[in-house]
This record gives C-alpha cells, structure tokens and sequence, in this order.
C-alpha cells in the first residue's frame, strides 16, 4: 500500500512538472503578444463591476507592506495584476495567462485541497469568488489617465488612479463624489477645493503639487508627491491628521483641554494648529472655523520675527481688543498660533521632523 500510494505521489509530481514546462512554453508565447496594460484596459478586462487593481510592478512592495513577506520580484513575472472586489466580498482574483494550466490541474484532480479555494476562469485565477462581469461604462471613465494604471480604485463613489515613477515621484488622479466629502461647520465645497490645492503633504509624504476642481457632481484632484511604491499604505489612507511638525509651549502655560490646543496663562491665550496645509490654505481654513472676520476686523499684516502677521481688532464702547494669527509655513505644513498678544510667540519652540 505504501509503494502504491508513493507511486501515485510521485507520477502526479512528474505529471506537474510535465504541466509546469508546458506552462512556460505557453507563457513565453502570450507575454510576447501580450497587451501593454492601461487604465482602460484594466477596467475592461475587471472581473468585479467595482474593484481596487494592483498592478504588476508595484505587487513586490504590496506584498511586502501587507503580507509581511520579501518575495522575490520574479515570481510575480507571470502575474498581470491582481483584482479586489470592491463589493466587500472578500474575492481576489489574480490575472495570469497560466490559468489554464490551473484548470487542468484541477480536471485532473492534482492538488484537490491545495488548489480547492481557486477558481481559474476567463483569464483569472480567483480565490473565494467567481466571475462576476466588468463595470458597466458611464462618464467616469474620463477621470482616468491612461498610464496612471499600477493601481486603480473603481468603486461607487471614488475613482482613482496612480502611476510611480522610478524617481521617487507618484502621480495621482482621483474623482470623488461630493456627497462623500465631509465638511466641517462652515465649510463648502469651494473652501475644500481651496484646502487640497493648498495640501503640502500627507500622512508626512510631501506633496509637490495639487490641484482640485469640481466637475458634476465629483470633486476632482490631481497630486503629484515625493512617494513610492513602498509608501502605498500611507497613500490609500487620505487621512490627514498627521503632520511631522511638533509645537512646544514653554512657561506655565495650562493646556485648556485635550480636545484643542489651546493654552492659557492668566488672561492670555494661545490656539495652535499644524494643518499639512500652505499659508494661505491655513488662513483660509481658519477664518472659515473661527468665524474670525465676522467678529473681528483685519486692520494690518506684517511681518514679525519670522511670523507672517494679520491682526484684527474688536471695538466695543470705545475699548479695543486685539487678537493676531500668527502663521509660519514649513515643509510639510504650516504652524499658526491664534493669540491676544505678539510677545506671547517667545514661549513657543517649534520642530520639524523627517518622516
């Protein structure tokens, strides 16, 4: 019984390795006359009517920031790309021109629990999902740039595309619903426009430039950073809390909650923000929140020891009461302290770290 089951396992090893020779035959004969990708081909050939694509190139650096492996780079040679569905199944299906041989593993019955998971269909092996059809064509494909394809996002409300480039420079476009845009109080459409086309950075990745615009009812960015492959997890998280800047306050100022940075000392204070946003975005961003030239008039700016200075005043029966945002744009952001007196600025130390 054992010699028996030991011959089994070692023709249905040969029989593989038979299958596997003739993979590559097959394999060397596709890749010759296989198409160049694009966004639009990408689209058309998805499994999924909604997806995220990662393209060839970039699948080394995915897997090693989510999988946590170092694979060699050539064993993603055969692989096209590979398709999440963006339904919230949980299906992956990795286009490959070696499905075949796949399938006929299969109908041999080589493997059974090994490959039980996998499907190979119509150009895709597929894990947990089947064949599902491409998205139906709309105007949103304009939003995408033809070679911005080692990794496309098309769901519902967000399109999104992206090309890295060898010299450490990503580009992006992306098209998003408005509906899906969150505001704060006072803020519309046209202050967020202002704020991403005044983005110096996210998640600490500097950005080199960005430009928003309304379109029908999308919001559309383009953005072009100092990023590469190895940074995708911070990219696809648009979360823009983190700054690389830190403020200190010296003295025996109290901290007025954790909530806000806000400072007090007897009957001054001080608010302080580092939004990864340029100069005028951040005045922009502020005035919006703080309702600043509803309650105060802006009389002067100026310049003071390295501050780019407005000041406002409040008159009320005849006593005036000042108040200044005091704003200084680094690399990857600015820092403004909103305070009722200028000299209060010597108690703050300001650092800039690198990502």
């Amino acid at each position: 019984m054992f010699k028996l089951n030991t011959i089994k396992s070692i023709s249905k090893y040969k029989l593989l390795t038979v299958f596997l020779v003739i993979s590559i035959l097959i394999l060397g004969i596709i890749l010759i006359n296989i198409e160049e990708p694009s966004s639009m081909i990408v689209i058309d050939n998805s499994p999924y009517p909604e997806f995220i694509y990662v393209g060839n190139d970039i699948l080394p650096e995915v897997f090693k920031i989510y999988i946590n492996e170092d694979i060699p780079s050539f064993l993603f040679y055969p692989i096209r790309g590979i398709y999440l569905d963006g339904g919230d199944t949980g299906g992956i299906a990795i286009k490959t021109p070696l499905w075949p041989i796949v399938k006929l593993v299969k109908i041999l019955s080589l493997f059974p629990e090994e490959l039980e998971n996998i499907h190979p269909e119509k150009g895709f092996l597929f894990i947990n999902s089947k064949y599902r059809g491409p998205p139906e064509k709309d105007y949103r494909r304009k939003y995408l740039i033809q070679d911005y394809d080692d990794l496309i996002v098309y769901l519902n409300d967000t399109i999104l595309c992206a090309k890295f480039g060898s010299n450490n420079i990503a580009y992006f476009n992306m098209a998003i619903s408005k509906d899906k845009i969150s505001y704060e109080e006072n803020e519309d459409e046209k202050t967020i426009v202002e704020l991403i086309n005044g983005l110096k950075s996210i998640n600490g990745i500097k950005v080199k430039k960005s430009n928003a615009k309304i379109e029908e009812d999308m919001i559309v960015i383009n953005i072009v950073l100092e990023a590469s492959a190895s940074d995708i997890e911070k990219l696809t998280n648009l979360n823009l809390s983190y700054v690389p800047i830190t403020v200190k306050v010296k003295g025996d100022w109290i901290r007025e909650n954790d909530e806000e940075d806000k400072y007090i000392r007897n009957l001054d204070y001080m608010i302080i923000y580092t939004p990864p946003l340029d100069r005028d975005a951040t005045l922009t961003m502020i005035n919006n929140r703080e309702n600043i030239s509803i309650n105060l008039k802006k009389v002067k700016e100026y310049n003071h020891q390295g501050w780019y200075v407005e000041e406002y005043h409040h008159t009320y029966k005849g006593h005036i009461t000042k108040e200044y945002i005091c704003t200084k744009e680094l690399k990857y952001g600015t820092v403004c302290i909103i305070t009722n007196k200028l000299e209060n600025l010597k108690d703050i130390e300001i650092y800039e770290e690198k990502p």
